[in-house]
């Protein structure tokens, strides 16, 4: 069998369980790009999201983004294909969750976006301390996440809620 291309998951596959890449992994990986297989890194997250060891692998060339909707050039940043949500759509969302508890968020354009007050109280949650980094470090606070989708009107490229 001719292997020519691995996409795989990052958390919960490539990932220990506490989100890094372990040594083994990356030898693996730098193997496979030695033997001419694409190594596609697939993730609900942006591409500043995949740990640094995993953007940092020489021979990564692509990655599939925020769970499908965006393909991007690893090594150039170029956007090759993106399929978006519109900030209708977002906003029919948000009318129908805002008034329980739920913290919700939006990315756009390979950056996470959310309420400020969110993520001041995201161990509320119960969301593992690591987690809770990784949110605050590639989500931008805004005040109102609402109203800077009205205002911008932008295509999405997915939406979060946790409960």
């Amino acid at each position: 069998m001719n292997i020519r291309l691995i996409a795989l998951d990052l958390d919960g596959t490539l990932l220990t369980s506490d989100k890094r890449l372990s040594e083994r992994n990356k030898r693996a990986l730098e193997e496979c790009i030695r033997r001419g297989i694409y190594i596609v890194p697939c993730t609900g997250r942006t591409f500043e999201g995949i740990p640094k060891p995993v953007r940092m692998i020489d021979g990564i060339k692509y990655a599939i983004l925020t769970n499908g909707a965006c393909i991007q050039d690893a090594e150039t940043g170029e956007i090759l294909e993106r399929r978006g949500l519109f900030w209708e759509k977002a906003m029919q969302v948000i009318d129908r969750i805002e008034d329980f508890t739920l913290m919700y968020d939006c990315y756009i354009e390979g950056r996470g976006k959310a309420d400020r007050r969110f993520l001041d109280t995201l161990e509320c949650y119960e969301i593992r301390p690591e987690i809770c980094r990784l949110i605050r470090e590639t989500r931008d606070p805004l005040p109102s996440l609402k109203d800077y989708l009205a205002k911008k009107q932008p295509l999405l490229d997915k939406t979060n809620t946790l409960l």
